[in-house]
């Protein structure tokens, strides 16, 4: 090996961000040079909007996962970033579920009842309900902005 070698384990480590969406990878640069010095209202505006990202991601994997299985859900979001029995994944680009941008988890409720599944973030202050900052950010609210 020589000294401008970077080894299988380098390359490796490089292939993983090879495959990360370039969008997923500029969002993460932007949140790691940007957040740290934010406040305020444009502050809570990008982690809104991150958490937006997030439960958009989520939603398209669950769906994509509900087409794949016959229509059948995830009993939990692990699902979606555990390798199936043909080996997919279906929330490319995460080795885990991502915690909403206050290091809480996403909340998934799967389809019961006659009512779609559920994807929410409990905002800021991680109990439900809740107003600016603190206000929970829903599925449903974030495919009706998307139209």
């Amino acid at each position: 090996m020589n000294a401008n070698d970077d080894g299988p384990g380098a390359r490796h480590a490089l292939s993983k961000f090879e495959r990360a969406p370039p969008a997923l990878v500029a969002l993460a640069m932007l949140f790691v040079l940007v957040l740290p010095s934010c406040s305020g209202h444009v502050c809570n505006d990008m982690q809104a909007g991150k958490a937006e990202i997030d439960i958009s991601a989520i939603s398209s994997a669950i769906d994509a996962y509900a087409v794949e299985k016959g229509g059948r859900y995830p009993d939990s979001l692990e699902r979606l970033v555990t390798p199936d029995e043909s080996n997919n994944v279906f929330l490319k680009g995460y080795t885990h579920v991502p915690l909403d941008p206050w290091k809480n988890p996403y909340v998934y409720e799967p389809p019961a009842d006659g009512r779609g599944y559920r994807v929410y973030s409990l905002g800021k202050d991680g109990q439900p309900g809740g107003w600016g900052q603190n206000a929970d950010i829903e599925s449903a609210d974030v495919s009706r902005t998307a139209r």
